[in-house]
């Protein structure tokens, strides 16, 4: 089975992954990406960190289930970074994990057989999830618009997408414990 956690920027998806791989319910599927590494984050670790010629070379190369781009502006430089899952990044024999956006969960769908797929929507308030941004370090108010207004779009159906909707707003510990009820109910 794979569990893909979908939500709007800084509503908890990553913290959520690391926390059911801790408890190792889930191993986790690394994505691919080349932007800039942030502060506090590990190639390898959090990403795959590779140089943009190297995604699209990728790309060309057949290497990914699914990748999206995005256009940025970071530090007054306009800039686009790619993101992915590598098709190698994924054993369907083993339970796995991972943050993707809505269109990347439908290529996920696409690629692999529906039924080993469960979408989770992490929903949370923007106060929240702009708190959450600023605590990161490296946060800049032109990129950070860009996203909200990325996902005001990219998450219109997300309703009917996914099989669960989670509050994003509270505790890592009690959602990873909504999720393992999830997963009792299978």
């Amino acid at each position: 089975m794979i569990l893909v956690l979908i939500g709007k920027s800084s509503s908890g998806k990553d913290t959520l992954m690391k926390e059911l791989v801790k408890q190792n319910l889930f191993k986790e599927c690394i994505s691919t990406t080349s932007r800039h590494v942030r502060e506090k984050e590990l190639n390898n670790i959090d990403y795959i960190f590779i140089t943009k010629d190297e995604f699209l070379e990728k790309i060309k190369n057949n290497e990914f289930i699914e990748y999206r781009n995005y256009e940025t502006e970071l530090n007054s430089k306009k800039e686009i970074w790619y993101y992915g899952t590598e098709k190698k990044a994924i054993d369907i024999s083993v339970d796995s994990v991972l943050v993707l956006d809505l269109q990347g969960l439908k290529d996920l769908r696409d690629y692999f057989s529906s039924e080993y797929i469960i979408g989770v929507y992490l929903h949370c308030p923007l106060k929240l999830r702009t708190e959450r941004a600023k605590s990161r370090g490296s946060f800049c108010e032109i990129e950070w618009d860009r996203r909200l207004i990325a996902d005001k779009k990219d998450f219109e159906d997300v309703y009917s997408e996914v099989q669960y909707v989670l509050n994003g707003a509270k505790s890592t510990l009690e959602l990873a414990q909504e999720i393992k009820q999830i997963l009792e109910s299978l």
